[in-house]
């Protein structure tokens, strides 16, 4: 949303975790892994599964979703969704949400778990489409005691004979040890690690989204590495980062000033 008036911002927007930037500082390695695992999909070959894992605001989300973007641009032949687990953190809702996005005409209510797989593998099929599942904060099934629904997932060519890819997403590099070995079994593919960014990475992160967000001049590059440096203290977290930027700019504006 475009500010104007005495506003310090000219994008807020770009400051917030859900904001997906064009350029991805510092992880081209795990971008290229992932779009390693998803490239048999336009030959129709079987892809790989993911297990992507590393502190929060590490990138994770941000890297997902840029290749998903980007598979939907290079070929038709991928259904692409993501789920973050904490909003949709049961099998029936995970399901719901995919039968909503590949099979639009199919009841939302009352309708049992296999049966949507059937009509959304049916759909998937005659469409000659992978189902590419980000499913983000996947914890959360564990807690829920949900973790049957990646059964499910991982094994879509063996049981309902379409094509799947499942991108596990967790800040911990144990969930998949916690897994039942069915379910491990069913989801080996490629582990992509995440580390915490370095203070110049963050650096460059801010000062990055610094000239989306915030009218020219009314920062500096102290402002810049201050903020750098917060995230760092907190284990190389840019939305800490990013979001003391943001704080900072609107305590300015609240205070009348034309600087941070």
């Amino acid at each position: 949303e475009e500010s104007n008036g005495n506003s310090l911002f000219k994008n807020e927007d770009a400051l917030s975790p859900d904001y997906f930037p064009d350029q991805v500082i510092g992880r081209d390695a795990q971008i290229n892994e992932l779009a390693a695992c998803l490239k048999p999909i336009e030959e129709g070959r079987k892809c790989s599964h993911a297990f992507v894992y590393g502190s929060p605001g590490t990138g994770k989300t941000t890297c997902c979703n840029k290749v998903i973007a980007q598979l939907n641009e290079y070929t038709t032949k991928a259904a692409c969704i993501y789920a973050n687990c904490w909003q949709h953190s049961s099998r029936q809702a995970l399901l719901s949400l995919i039968a909503g996005k590949i099979e639009p005409t199919l009841p939302r209510r009352g309708i049992a778990g296999d049966e949507i797989l059937q009509r959304v593998t049916e759909q998937l099929k005659r469409a000659n489409k992978t189902l590419v599942i980000v499913l983000d904060e996947a914890d959360k099934l564990f807690f829920n005691n949900e973790q049957n629904v990646l059964y499910d997932l991982g094994r879509l060519k063996e049981v309902w004979g379409a094509n799947s890819c499942v991108i596990l997403v967790s800040n911990s590099p144990d969930l998949m040890a916690n897994l039942d070995s069915r379910i491990r079994s069913s989801l080996l593919g490629s582990q992509i690690r995440f580390d915490a960014y370095s203070p110049i990475e963050l650096k460059k992160i801010v000062a990055e989204r610094a000239k989306i967000a915030l009218r020219p001049g009314c920062y500096s590059d102290d402002v810049i590495a201050l903020c750098a440096a917060l995230g760092a203290k907190n284990g190389g977290d840019a939305r800490v980062a990013l979001k003391a930027l943001f704080l900072a700019a609107k305590t300015a504006e609240k205070r009348g000033a034309d600087k941070i």
